[in-house]
Order: structure tokens, then C-alpha cells, then sequence
């Protein structure tokens, strides 16, 4: 499924949420709660 938005976009979008959230997109347990919180909303 393609999203019509190149890859670089979506890598500084990404980013820019991390940066927003302080958040360590690297530490499995920071993905994992934002995963759940997501998934809630």
C-alpha cells in the first residue's frame, strides 16, 4: 500500500513528533506506550 508521500517525508515527520514528544523512538518500551496510547485514541 503506498501512501503517496516519499520516504524522507515521512522519516522527518516522524522525527519531528519524537522532538515534540521528547520522546526515544529508539527504546522498544517508548514505542510500545505510544503504540497502546495510539491505539486508544
Amino acid at each position: 500500500m503506498a501512501l503517496s508521500v516519499h520516504r524522507n517525508t515521512v522519516r522527518q515527520r516522524i522525527a519531528r513528533c519524537a522532538a515534540l514528544l521528547e520522546a526515544d523512538l529508539d527504546d522498544p518500551d517508548v514505542r510500545m506506550e505510544l503504540w497502546f496510547a495510539l491505539g486508544r485514541s
